[in-house]
């Protein structure tokens, strides 16, 4: 009996990397799509192959979806700057005569209009999920994954193994600071000014390692019918910023973390606190490459 292929569209990045390991150990046919083919890199991570996609094209796509027999198709490229490549890739898909599943790169939290002033990857995000429902599901079953925020970013990859380099989003654990943001859509009187204050207002977020999330992908390749979008949490992963705070000064055994705010206005015109992490970031080039913050931070 012959092995299910599956592609993973950026499977060189950092979460499409994790979603090759878990596919190839639950015994699927696996190739990439990448903007260039090279055998050196499907011999080095244990894939068939990686094929040249050119995403602008959705021709060219659908041909080479057919030509490798992809029944599944995965994304995991960055949407951090455009849905277009997305939506080519979901048209590309729609219209192979092989392909009939296909996961969309919109990893993280669910997008809302509500949350667009705050967070301009929400537009981008929308774009691809108003598309989703106009999909003919008889011709291409599809699922939105909605992980939350991927806990790899405060974790030390030395000591739990992951593609992604740790990243200062909210909490900067190296230099033992804190920017948390304030409420949206919230007036205060007083805005809080400590961490007492603050604890009332917040939100708790979903925490999910891409090695967990990844291997909830590949079982979810065996079920017979996909719901239209999967949340993964559970109840020891859902906490809140100042929560995981205190979890991570207990490991640092008591030492506390500098705390700023940053308010609904500063949030609103895409500022936040400039934490020391953040200058390492970009000199290092950016945050997280494919499948980074906008497939998975927010």
């Amino acid at each position: 009996m012959s092995k299910t292929t599956v592609a993973v569209a950026g499977g060189t990045g950092s979460l499409g990397r994790t979603m090759v390991d878990a596919l190839n150990a639950a015994g699927y046919d696996v190739v990439v799509l990448a903007r260039k083919a090279s055998p050196e890199t499907a011999a080095r991570i244990g894939v068939r192959a990686v094929l040249a996609a050119d995403y602008s094209d959705v021709d060219g796509l659908v041909k080479v979806l057919e030509d490798n027999g992809v029944h599944t198709l995965i994304s995991t490229n960055s949407t951090l700057e455009t849905a277009d490549d997305e939506l080519n890739i979901m048209k590309a898909a729609e219209r192979s005569s092989v392909t009939w599943r296909y996961i969309p790169s919109i990893w993280g939290v669910k997008s809302t209009p509500e949350f667009e002033p705050y967070l301009p990857i929400m537009s981008i995000k929308l774009k691809i999920q108003s598309a989703l429902p106009k999909i003919d599901p008889s011709r291409l079953q599809t699922t939105a994954i909605y992980n939350g925020y991927f806990a790899d970013y405060y974790l030390d990859a030395t000591k739990i193994p992951s593609y992604f380099q740790p990243w200062a989003l909210s909490l900067d654990i190296p230099h033992r600071r804190a920017a948390l943001p304030l409420p949206p859509f919230s007036s205060f009187s007083t805005p809080p000014t400590t961490l007492e204050e603050y604890k009332p207002l917040e939100r708790k977020i979903a925490f999910n390692h891409t090695t967990d999330i990844a291997r909830i992908v590949a079982a979810l390749l065996s079920l017979e019918h996909w719901p239209e979008e999967i949340n993964i949490t559970n109840p020891s992963s859902v906490v809140s910023l100042t929560e995981l705070m205190g979890m991570i000064e207990g490991v640092l055994g008591g030492e506390k973390f500098e705390v700023t705010f940053d308010g609904d206005e500063m949030l609103q015109r895409g500022e936040v606190t400039e934490l020391p992490g953040h200058r390492e970031i970009y000199l290092g080039g950016g945050c997280c490459g494919n499948g980074g913050v906008g497939n998975g931070g927010g």
